[in-house]
């Protein structure tokens, strides 16, 4: 994976986030449409997840596949960034369950998340 990148949220307000995925040499990846996603955000230093957004392969309003390009959509709902607090680091991870029994998972995104009030 890349270096992450930072994102902003606002607690309170939904939000549809594209996230373009690297392999640990930082090229662009391609992935399995039979792969399972997950995506969980964490508060720094904390061992559970603060909530788990939906996360789904990013096909661009049917223009691709996104596993193909290894691009998946993570979406916030207002209640789960209700939560947040401005001024804590959060994290958001994104995995991706392979392998023929589903035994495997690993991380295909990870990004800072920088959460700000609305004036």
């Amino acid at each position: 994976m890349a270096t992450p990148q930072s994102i902003t949220l606002f607690p309170g307000y939904a939000r549809d986030l594209p996230v373009q995925c690297f392999d640990l040499a930082t090229n662009k990846s391609a992935y399995q449409a039979a792969d399972v996603l997950t995506a969980a955000v964490y508060q720094r230093g904390a061992g559970a997840p603060a909530f788990s957004p939906g996360v789904d392969w990013n096909t661009r309003g049917g223009t691709q596949t996104g596993y193909d390009q290894g691009q998946v959509q993570v979406s916030f709902s207002g209640d789960q960034t209700a939560m947040i607090q401005p001024g804590l680091p959060y994290h958001l991870w994104v995995f991706r369950q392979l392998g023929a029994d589903g035994s495997k998972t690993e991380p295909i995104a990870h990004m800072l998340i920088s959460v700000e009030t609305k004036s």
